[in-house]
């Protein structure tokens, strides 16, 4: 099995649920376990390779000087450098070698076997990664990669914070900056008709699997409203607004209820109760305050606290992290409710608030500053049932997570 040779966290025994973690990484080319390592006889040398950002094609500082001293990028530089390739090939790869100017990976997308990479400088480059099948023999290959194509924005050089693929529809849905548009796919060109602005974030109805749906309602958070529209082939259709009073900077979807965290509470809106009726009474919940700034009194610092952050677990099954207000006390919890507010499951614990989380069903996965955790919700204590440390020099730190969309 995928997880054989791996210790676990707290003794659990099932591992058929691994490999779809350690194949993600793998495929954006993270080193995990503990520690990875080659061994020749007595003496242990740490394994090194190229960053993420280098092997994708950025990098910056000591690293782009050192890339280019090791080779990094040097078959993409051979080939545009080939009789025959045009010159915005050249330009091209060479903007993306590691000896250019430093860019972040922001936020990355799995759609099948491609990839699409949303940097901090308003582009999406897609990839086309071939998955290796994982055993205990080979919990350290790579699978390979290739660069496909490269698309910029053009939106003022605005990082690109979420990237959601409609294989089906053929459509990448993109929030760069406070913008929304939609790319054609496989071509990435900018579909006409598209473009929001104003947009805080971004979701979408999760009753449907984004890898077989042929329409999709995208949920669209704008300074004094939540927008719903239909998407399907050329069309973008407005179905529904709902007005506002406070900025939303979480939300996601499923069904009739949206889950929204702004800048008062979480909240729970019955689209079906507000279609029908001229005012929220009735038609909205109020769960929990969210974490408000506070000022530090040595210091008379203003002490924001982390996005709020909601997400869909199950159906009509939501998910909102919370943290303490205490200096002495970091912890977070991950409370599930169901669309009635009633809670569910147990409520998850973390240490610290996670940089990033997703759900795939029944697992919880949560990216930390030195690792990413896995946590079983079928558990009544919500099990941590496997434990990546990616903290490494070779693989960095980790800050996103996704779910592939089929």
């Amino acid at each position: 099995g995928a997880g054989k040779g791996k210790e676990r966290e707290n003794g659990s025994d099932d591992e058929d649920f691994v490999g779809p973690y350690i194949m993600q990484p793998l495929a954006m080319g993270l080193q995990l376990g503990p520690e990875e390592a080659h061994t020749k006889g007595s003496t242990t040398t740490k394994a090194r390779r190229p960053s993420l950002s280098q092997r994708l094609g950025f990098g910056s500082g000591k690293e782009q000087a050192k890339g280019a001293e090791e080779g990094v990028g040097k078959d993409a530089t051979a080939a545009v450098d080939a009789p025959g390739a045009s010159d915005n090939d050249r330009d091209s790869v060479r903007s993306s070698s590691p000896m250019a100017p430093s860019y972040k990976v922001e936020c990355v997308e799995v759609s099948g076997s491609d990839m699409y990479v949303g940097t901090s400088h308003g582009h999406i480059v897609h990839y086309t990664v071939a998955m290796v099948e994982l055993d205990a023999g080979r919990v350290g290959a790579t699978p390979e990669y290739f660069r496909v194509s490269s698309v910029d924005l053009k939106l003022g050089g605005k990082r690109v914070e979420q990237v959601l693929a409609f294989p089906v529809l053929n459509r990448l849905v993109v929030l760069c900056g406070s913008t929304v548009l939609a790319l054609s796919l496989p071509d990435l060109r900018p579909v006409a008709g598209t473009m929001m602005k104003g947009v805080t974030c971004l979701s979408y109805d999760e009753r449907l699997q984004r890898s077989a749906a042929a329409a999709v309602i995208l949920c669209v958070a704008r300074m004094r409203s939540i927008q719903l529209y239909r998407m399907a082939g050329a069309e973008l259709r407005l179905e529904m607004e709902v007005p506002i009073t406070s900025s939303v900077a979480s939300l996601c979807q499923y069904g009739q209820y949206l889950c929204v965290a702004d800048t008062e509470a979480y909240k729970i809106l019955d689209l079906a109760k507000l279609r029908t009726s001229s005012s929220a009474e009735g038609a909205q919940l109020e769960l929990f305050p969210t974490q408000q700034p506070r000022t530090d009194p040595d210091s008379g610092r203003v002490i924001r606290p982390p996005r709020p952050r909601t997400l869909v677990v199950g159906p009509n099954e939501f998910m909102f992290l919370t943290s303490s207000t205490s200096d002495d006390d970091a912890t977070t919890l991950g409370v599930i409710v169901t669309a009635l507010g009633e809670a569910q499951r147990g409520t998850l614990q973390f240490t610290s608030y996670p940089k990033s989380v997703v759900y795939d069903a029944p697992y919880l996965i949560a990216a930390f500053a030195g690792s990413v955790d896995v946590y079983d919700t079928r558990q009544p204590e919500q099990t941590l049932s496997q434990r990546f440390f990616v903290d490494t020099p070779d693989s960095g730190r980790p800050r996103r997570v996704c779910a592939a969309a089929g």
